[in-house]
Formats: structure tokens, sequence, C-alpha cells
């Protein structure tokens, strides 16, 4: 199989001042690294809109491969989890691998603080523990004892686009209408039809008047969807 246009993320999170309670589950996180990390993985599935944009992005979306597997966990030093917990205590870094290169940066780096300043409000507390297996071979009770449950990542564009649409903390954060207007623009790459892109976009455009969404290049039979994706929204 082919790995795709792969990225990762590196993210290290730190604070001389923020007060909290270490987690049992993580005994070499800080509190703020524990907020962070429980805030990324309740609502990775809605940040993978961002971050997996291109319904290319999905080939990576995959057990076995390297690429962060297909359940919502972490783990230390483990490539088979979503986030990979990197480094030594005191200077760890958080290696989010459910990102491609089709990805705009500051979309979904937004869609990342986000989630972590409503984490940070909400005082949240790490549920899941570590992983050092490939969650997709562990049986359900042990995914379970882990605090993985059933949640997987998205497997298709479809899916991913419906946990943005239902994910209230993205929508509030981020406002509701650029969500509207950036699934609306996003709808495009469902498509390979030329005709059908400039048909979206023109219909968008006139549905959320407010909207400035540019013209795609079309050459030929081809369309770029990075040409709508991060224009002013």
């Amino acid at each position: 199989m082919t790995g795709g246009s792969g990225a990762h993320t590196n993210i290290s999170i730190h604070s001389e001042t923020f007060q909290g309670e270490k987690s049992s589950k993580a005994p070499t996180l800080t509190p703020l690294e524990t907020v962070f990390l429980q805030s990324i993985l309740d609502n990775l599935q809605a940040i993978c809109a961002f971050s997996l944009p291109t319904v290319a992005s999905y080939a990576r979306v995959a057990d076995g491969v390297w690429t962060g597997g297909t359940y919502v966990t972490w783990g230390t030093e483990n490539r088979e989890a979503a986030v990979r917990l990197c480094g030594a205590p005191g200077n760890h870094r958080f290696e989010i691998r459910c990102v491609d290169g089709t990805a705009n940066p500051y979309l979904y780096l937004a869609s990342i603080l986000a989630a972590t300043i409503h984490g940070l409000n909400k005082g949240k507390t790490l549920t899941v523990s570590s992983s050092l297996d490939i969650a997709a071979t562990l049986g359900e009770e042990r995914r379970e004892e882990l605090g993985i449950g059933e949640r997987k990542l998205p497997l298709k564009l479809e899916e991913a686009r419906g946990y943005l649409e239902q994910n209230e903390v993205l929508k509030k954060s981020l406002g509701a209408n650029f969500v509207t207007k950036y699934l609306a623009v996003n709808e495009v790459c469902l498509s390979p039809s030329p005709g059908r892109l400039l048909y979206l976009v023109t219909e968008r455009s006139s549905d959320t008047s407010s909207a400035s969404i540019g013209g795609p290049r079309v050459d030929g039979n081809q369309q770029d969807c990075s040409d709508v994706l991060g224009k002013d929204l």
C-alpha cells in the first residue's frame, strides 16, 4: 500500500505557573501535558477534517504501517498510536501522526489550540492510558481497560467532515460560521470532476455571501483543491 503524503506535528507544552494534579495514567507527564493530551484525544476525530482534508489523505489511516493506526489513542514511543509521546520526562513532546502534507497548517493548528484551550477551561483529566501495542490487535476488553474503547479515527473524508460538523467544542471556539464555510469549501475535495468543482464553489459562494472563496485553477481534467483550501473565509 502507499504511504501517501505523510507529516507529523511535534508539540512541546510547558508552564511554570500551571497548577494541577499529576495523572496516575501518565506519571511522567506534567499536569499541563495531561490536559493537553486528553483535549487532543477528545477532539481528534473532528480535528482530522483539518489535518487530513482530502480523500487521498485516508490512504495513511491504517494499522501496522507506522502511520498512527486507526484508533484514537496515545503511546510512549509508539508509532502505531495517533499521538506518540517522545522524549525524556521533563523534555517530552507529543507527535501527532494523523496529519499529512495537504493540510492547511494554520487551520489545523488553530483546531489544536481550540481543543487545548477548551480542555484547560474545563480542567480535563487524562482518561486514556498509554498503549505500547497496535490498538487494533488488542481485544475489546483490553482496549476498555486502557480507556481506548472503540473510538476510531475517521477512515474517509466524509466521516471526518461529519465529526467536525457535530463537534461543538471546535464550532464554538473557531466559530460555527467558520466551520460551515470551511466544510463548504472542503466539499470540492470529495469530487474528482472539474465541472462539479466549479459548480460547488459557485453554489457555495452564492449561499454564503459573506465568504470570499477564490476560484480554483482547473487545467484540463485536473483540479487543485489547494487553491480553495486556505482561501480567506
